[in-house]
């Protein structure tokens, strides 16, 4: 990316001219770096006896120290709909 140094205008960097006023060859050349990977979110976990979200990582709760299910029959419980008859 070029950019102008008569206007900041934002330019392609096989401009000779600004797209916006028209100034040629004042330009600052501006490298784009790649955007880091953003980091995966840590899955929470809600203890359901005090309905905290902020659980915590270990076994038990960090706030009502009730015993919390592994993640990896957290990430197998998946909501079900139920097919109840409403009549």
């Amino acid at each position: 990316m070029k950019i102008c140094n008569n206007c900041n205008t934002i330019n392609e960097v096989s401009a000779v001219k600004c797209i916006s006023c028209n100034m040629p060859g004042q330009f600052s050349l501006h490298v784009v770096a790649a955007e880091a990977p953003k980091p995966a979110e840590a899955e929470t976990i809600q203890c359901i006896n005090c309905g905290s979200v902020d659980a915590g990582e270990g076994p038990r709760c960090r706030h009502c120290h009730f015993p919390l299910p592994n993640k990896a029959s957290v990430s197998a419980m998946k909501t079900v709909p139920l097919n109840r008859k409403v009549s």
